[in-house]
């Protein structure tokens, strides 16, 4: 048993060296005022500490956020300020060029610079923010606008992104570029667009008015896309109003709107070519043309009965 009792002294020596060294340790924290930080020291306090990291873990993850909105909201009200301003340019133009004095060289100018504004409006509602996600497209991860067959079309949705400041708080981070752009035929694209086919020839140039005397070629410009305008046709008669479809194949429809009207105007219709050949015994005057959008010219050709 002598061999058992110096493996149980040693054992026992190593033990109580063990543990004199976590006593020697413990008496250190309480001389510098630290509480023993095992769990097993002070349950009650372990459970406190861990609630106050979730709590701590929790306010960093919002505040967070709170910067990421806030940094976000920072952006989007300088792209807004950015199209104010550009705005303010678009109506200057618009002024100079319904001048009776802008000269067709002018016009050019005033367009190119419709044309950069344009690009700039695009680039300006296309921004990101700090975390690469664009600012107006909703919550769609795709740029906001996008140009399809020369137009500007919206390519986001209507949602709107929240940021979530604390338990029950939410905050909207972003507007979605269709109510801050408005939409693809009526919104702020299309009226830029607008102005700049105003200002190019022949649109400039073209008068609200045109007359020949007994007979005139009407030539109308289209596609297979174009909508229909209205215009007012004056003859002997009188006037009215008639609307003409402008596609390529439909002349046939143009010429009998004309001449459905002529008891009321004195002018008929009938092909010529691509065009309408219109005779009246005396003045016809075409005036006060409708279209969605920007209007199209159409070209009064007076003719000479031979």
């Amino acid at each position: 048993m002598i061999t058992g009792d110096a493996l149980f002294a040693r054992l026992a020596v190593r033990g109580f060296a063990r543990v004199s060294a976590e006593i020697a340790s413990l008496q250190d924290r309480v001389s510098a005022g630290t509480n023993d930080p095992r769990p097993s020291a002070d349950p009650a306090r372990a459970a406190g500490l861990s609630a106050l990291r979730d709590l701590r873990a929790r306010l960093d993850g919002q505040q967070s956020q709170t910067a990421e909105a806030a940094g976000r909201l920072a952006l989007a009200d300088q792209a807004l300020g950015s199209l104010g301003d550009g705005a303010r340019r678009l109506q200057q133009i618009a002024l100079q060029a319904a001048n009776a004095t802008t000269l067709p060289e002018a016009a050019a100018v005033l367009r190119s610079q419709v044309r950069a504004l344009r690009d700039e409006f695009l680039a300006t509602a296309n921004a990101l923010d700090q975390t690469g996600r664009p600012l107006f497209a909703g919550t769609a991860a795709a740029p906001a606008f996008a140009e399809v067959e020369g137009r500007v079309v919206y390519t986001g949705n209507d949602g709107v992104t929240l940021a979530q400041l604390g338990d029950r708080a939410l905050l909207a981070t972003g507007v979605p570029g269709s109510q801050v752009f408005g939409g693809d035929a009526t919104g702020v694209f299309a009226l830029i667009d607008d102005l700049s086919q105003a200002l190019a020839e022949p649109q400039f140039s073209a008068r609200s008015a045109a007359s020949a005397a007994d007979l005139a070629r009407l030539e109308l410009p289209g596609h297979r896309s174009a909508a229909p305008v209205t215009v007012t046709l004056t003859g002997p008669s009188g006037s009215a109003q008639v609307q003409l479809d402008l596609r390529p194949d439909a002349r046939a429809a143009a010429i009998a709107a004309v001449n459905a009207a002529s008891a009321r105007t004195g002018i008929t219709a009938s092909a010529d070519g691509d065009a309408l050949r219109l005779s009246a015994a005396g003045e016809i005057g075409v005036s006060a043309m409708e279209a969605p959008g920007a209007a199209p010219v159409l070209r009064l050709v007076p003719l000479q009965a031979d």
